[in-house]
């Protein structure tokens, strides 16, 4: 008897796995469809998944991607070491309507995507810094200004601040009040609009380009690709 129903459980559990590695396989493919992605690894966490599937509700599960392209309004945005967790995901048999209860994901966007993105030229300042290339007006002649400075996200207003700014004016001498207009200027930049539906909570610096953090409770899944 013992041994029947080890065998009962076993072919469940079998069937279980069976089944959600193909919801898995779905998933990767679907992902590498719409976000273009490169190296997509997928995971449910669900177990039973079975339950999870009659119950039309998935309760956790992680997707990284080596690279990818995700929707920001009316663009794309190239990124890299995608990392997208998900708590509540329903209803599961009909994921053109689903909603995630809670997503958050991290991701690293070039220099070059991100000064793009922004409409200003952003690069690494050193360090934990980035740098921001703005003008200020001088005597009715347009200065450049490098604005550099650590990357802070401000809850309050939903925005990246630079704390610790400084400001380099390259062969003109310029009173501080304008370089700190210029500081003030550049804070003001970092304008970040909505990625795939998820708003953002960090920036920091990271070699080739900036690891940003992003956040979304009751987010379309489709708002996703």
């Amino acid at each position: 008897m013992l041994v029947l129903i080890g065998l009962v459980v076993g072919a469940g559990i079998g069937v279980d796995l069976w089944t959600k590695q193909r919801a898995i396989d779905q998933l990767t493919s679907a992902a590498r469809s719409s976000l273009q992605a490169n190296a997509v690894a997928v995971t449910i966490d669900d177990f039973p998944f079975l339950l999870s599937l009659q119950r039309d509700r998935l309760e956790s599960g992680t997707l990284r991607a080596s690279q990818a392209v995700i929707p920001v309004q009316n663009r794309k945005l190239p990124v890299s070491d995608l990392r997208l967790t998900v708590k509540g995901v329903g209803p599961v048999k009909d994921l053109n309507h689903a909603v995630i209860d809670k997503a958050n994901a991290t991701a690293v966007i070039s220099w070059t995507d991100l000064s793009d993105l922004l409409g200003v030229r952003v690069d690494s300042g050193g360090g934990d810094r980035v740098q921001v290339n703005t003008t200020v007006t001088v005597l009715d002649r347009p200065v450049s200004v490098a604005v550099s400075g650590v990357p802070s996200f401000d809850s309050a207003s939903k925005q990246i601040t630079l704390v610790n700014a400084l400001a380099e004016v390259a062969g003109v001498q310029v009173p501080d009040r304008v370089t700190q207009a210029a500081i003030k200027q550049a804070s003001n930049l970092f304008k970040l609009p909505t990625v795939a539906g998820l708003s953002w909570e960090s920036l920091t610096v990271s070699g080739p380009g900036a690891t940003v953090g992003l956040s979304a409770t009751k987010l379309v899944l489709a708002k996703l690709g």
